[in-house]
């Protein structure tokens, strides 16, 4: 794949994310979240392990950790 199509690709799926405008997350990623960040043990590897199993919760993260909030 060229420099270009890689571009063009990734701005593409840039552009379908954009228009997505909320996902549900799945309850029992997001209670296993909720007691791993209770676990003052907990690493971000695993929070991170967590989240991946759920796209829409992984969405609903990367959204507040890029917003002023």
């Amino acid at each position: 794949m060229t420099q270009l199509n890689r571009r063009a690709v990734a701005e593409r799926v840039r552009q379908t994310l954009l228009k997505l405008e909320e996902l549900p997350a799945s309850g029992r990623v997001v209670q296993a979240a909720l007691e791993a960040t209770a676990d003052r043990r907990c690493t971000s590897e695993r929070l991170q392990e967590i989240l991946a199993a759920d796209p829409a919760a992984t969405a609903d993260v990367l959204r507040l950790a890029n917003s002023a909030y």
